[in-house]
C-alpha cells in the first residue's frame, strides 16, 4: 500500500518550475535558506513546489508546508567525517 500525504490546497499558484523535474528525490534532508533542517514529503511537478517538513525537537512537531524550490540547498558534507 502507498502511504499519501493529504495537503489541503489553499489556492496554490505555480511557479515557474511547474512541469519540471525535482532537484530533490522524496525523503531527501535538505536546509532551507533559513537555515532550517528539512526532509523532503513530495515534488507538486504539476505547481513546481515541494512539500517539506521540518526536523523539530523531540516531543513537537511541525505541520508539512509547501516551499518553492529557490529557497532549497543541499547539505553539504563535512569532509572531516568522511576521513
Amino acid at each position: 500500500m502507498i502511504e499519501r500525504i493529504m495537503y489541503p490546497d489553499f489556492g496554490a499558484k505555480k511557479t515557474e518550475y511547474a512541469g519540471q523535474e525535482p532537484k530533490f528525490e522524496n525523503r531527501t534532508e535538505v536546509l532551507t535558506k533559513d537555515g532550517h533542517k528539512v526532509r523532503v514529503l513530495n515534488y507538486y511537478k504539476e505547481l513546481g513546489v515541494y512539500l517539506v517538513a521540518r526536523h523539530d525537537e523531540p516531543g513537537t512537531i511541525s505541520p508539512p508546508y509547501r516551499i518553492h524550490p529557490d529557497e532549497l540547498v543541499p547539505i553539504q558534507k563535512d569532509n572531516s567525517e568522511e576521513e
